[in-house]
């Protein structure tokens, strides 16, 4: 989203959907982790490019190093839905 901001770009960013699996209960603090930002990126300049809305299935997994070091606590999967309504003024 700071990459449409700064480029001027006016986007309708939409978590479409979303399902989430949590594996272990977590008593301290959670750190949640998405590696797709290339992804993202690619994303917003179809969308920019197309000016038709655009979708994504992104997946953020969730850890607590205090408690169980990388290893994955839960896993969060959700559709970015994207659309473009062109540049502001």
């Amino acid at each position: 989203m700071k990459y449409m901001f700064e480029t001027g770009h006016r986007t309708i960013p939409i978590m479409k959907s979303a399902t989430a699996e949590y594996y272990k209960r977590v008593n301290s603090y959670a750190h949640f982790t998405c590696t797709q930002g290339l992804e993202i990126y690619d994303l917003c300049n179809q969308v920019v490019a197309s000016g038709q809305r655009l979708e994504l299935p992104i997946t953020v997994t969730v850890t607590a190093p205090g408690e169980y070091g990388d290893e994955a606590v839960a896993r969060i999967t959700q559709v970015l839905s994207l659309k473009n309504l062109g540049v502001s003024q």
